[in-house]
């Protein structure tokens, strides 16, 4: 029997993840008996600039920072769960009459391509449907889709970290799922989850013990930080550290406190906005992500709702032993509070507290079973025929639909691959260009400079040093404190490239006394994603100073 399988081919573990723009958070969960027992837990600050607005920029550094936390672990289950969020995150709900219940794949189907504001071809999507309301005979399906490279960029790099992705679930579904866990929700109640993240929150409402809709907002832990070293003029990891934890000087207590509690009024009023275009009555908050942590958040909401409840969430109150997590894996009451998305992800695996039972992977290994409440009044009949009718040519196409759909696919990852190559194509020939313009550069300054053997080779070692896809923009020597050194701009398409050309110029010993990277970002050229990147080189010869004085 596969490892983290029960016979029935339902998981029995799950190595959950949440990458998030500040922390990456991993928890193993195994399912005992009806109980959820933590195996593994743990967490690791993000590379910076690697993760942007909950999409993966450097899946490479990415998965390297993944394998050497689940080292850290001792995590030897390869079977991934995580969950998608983000502004390219769909949610549509509709409701299916029951006289249409016996062409459900096919109104699925039509009805995605109305909602979906993508090309039903360039997202991976799933569907959910669950049983009627009370008093209502219509069947509620749901839609969730995603765009294809951000799935492909999050298998990738769990891939690269030695996992498999099983289960893509969707961010808004997890964290509902986490509350559901461990708190006891009353179905005929409205609830809503505020989840505060590091770039962004989250505002999500359940109704009937199910989701009901979700809105993405810019309120964000990132934003206390900008504005704390704006206006206190404070280092940002002096900042984060106030925000968080460290004691206050005495000095700085008022300015941080007025500052801080602006913001925490803020996220007041940004609820209170929510709250009004929601059309739900609500009177109890559940408050997610890493800025549940931060000082004082709840009391400005207590004073504009003094009326509601407001729960920060603890997505390990309901685990087994959850008194001995602290202890036993060294994580303090604040920390545990990070990992409602992992958990909720986590829970989505091994199918507990789950009503919507969504799955994003481009690999699912299970087809979808469709489950059709059961239909009263005079329908019941005709609807056993037409749904024997319709389940004995599912049987006999099943095998011949399953083919055409990897066909289909596949087509799709060939199109898809074409026109990155054709992209990075046209990126290549401007660079062959550059390169072509550059080395006739160095051939005049060899004709005219030929006395300057130190400028000679300074230009040389540069050339002779660029990788394959590195194309410069601008060399230019200046001095600064005395000490001379030379700015590099150009640009990438990775910074693992950026990186490589950093390694082989700072293997030129006799040339160089240090290599530095000054800035690196993001931009795109036609459609394809590519780095801007500045460097700068301190030389051990040709000057009177040398490199910068340790």
């Amino acid at each position: 029997m596969p490892i983290g399988l029960f016979k029935n081919g339902k998981t029995s573990s799950v190595v959950s993840i949440d990458i998030g723009s500040k922390q990456m958070k991993v928890v193993e969960l195994e399912k005992k008996g009806g109980e959820v027992h933590v195996k593994n837990i743990g967490y690791t600050s993000t590379p910076p600039e690697s993760v942007v607005a909950k999409e993966i920029i450097d899946r490479d550094v990415i998965a390297e920072e993944i394998r050497n936390l689940l080292d850290k672990l001792k995590i030897s289950n390869n079977y991934a769960v995580t969950a998608v969020g983000g502004k390219n995150l769909i949610i549509k709900n509709f409701l299916i009459s029951p006289s249409e219940s016996h062409e459900i794949e096919e109104r699925i189907v039509e009805e995605a391509q109305k909602v979906l504001p993508f090309d039903i071809e360039t997202v991976f999507w799933d569907y959910w449907i669950l049983p009627p309301r009370e008093g209502s005979e219509d069947i509620p399906v749901y839609i969730v889709a995603t765009r294809q490279e951000t799935v492909y960029m999050i298998e990738d790099s769990l891939k690269f970290a030695g996992l498999e992705l099983r289960i893509l679930d969707a961010a808004p579904l997890s964290l509902i799922n986490t509350v559901k866990f461990n708190y006891n929700l009353d179905p005929n109640r409205n609830y809503l989850i505020v989840d505060i993240g590091f770039e962004g929150s989250s505002f999500i409402t359940i109704s009937n013990g199910i989701y009901y809709d979700h809105q993405d907002g810019d309120f964000s832990v990132k934003k206390y930080i900008e504005s704390l070293t704006r206006f206190m003029n404070i280092s940002y990891e002096e900042a984060f550290q106030y925000l968080f934890d460290s004691e206050l000087p005495s000095e700085l207590s008022a300015s941080f406190e007025t500052i801080v509690n602006g913001l925490n009024q803020s996220l007041a009023d940004e609820i209170q906005r929510y709250l009004s275009i929601s059309g739900l009555d609500i009177n109890t908050v559940f408050l997610t992500g890493g800025g549940v942590n931060i000082k004082n958040i709840l009391e400005p909401l207590k004073t504009v709702f003094p009326d509601y409840e407001f729960v920060i969430v603890n997505p390990l109150k309901n685990v087994k032993d959850a008194a001995e997590i602290e202890e036993k894996f060294d994580l303090s009451e604040k920390e545990q509070r990070l990992f409602s998305l992992a958990i909720g992800a986590g829970l989505r695996g091994l199918e507990i507290a789950t009503e919507t039972l969504i799955n994003l992977s481009p690999h699912k290994k299970v087809a979808k079973k469709i489950k059709i409440p059961p239909i009263v009044g005079n329908l019941i009949a005709p609807l056993i025929v037409l749904a024997s009718s319709a389940i004995f040519v599912f049987l006999m196409n099943h095998e011949q639909n399953a083919t055409y759909a990897l066909l289909q696919r596949q087509k799709q990852e060939i199109e898809q691959e074409k026109k990155l190559l054709g992209d990075k194509l046209r990126i290549m020939q401007e660079i062959d260009k550059k390169k072509q313009e550059l080395s006739q550069k160095v051939n005049v300054i060899k004709e005219i400079t030929k006395d300057r053997a130190f400028y000679l080779e300074v230009l040389n070692d540069i050339n002779r040093n660029i990788p394959p896809n590195i194309w410069l923009s601008e060399i230019k020597e200046e001095t600064e404190g005395g000490t001379r050194r030379f700015l590099i701009s150009g640009g990438a398409f990775t910074s693992v490239e950026v990186s490589n050309f950093m390694k082989r110029l700072s293997a030129s010993k006799n040339l160089w006394e240090k290599v530095d990277l000054i800035f690196m970002k993001k931009n795109e050229f036609q459609g394809a994603g590519y780095l801007t990147f500045q460097i700068v080189l301190y030389p051990k010869i040709g000057g009177e100073t040398g490199g910068p004085q340790s």
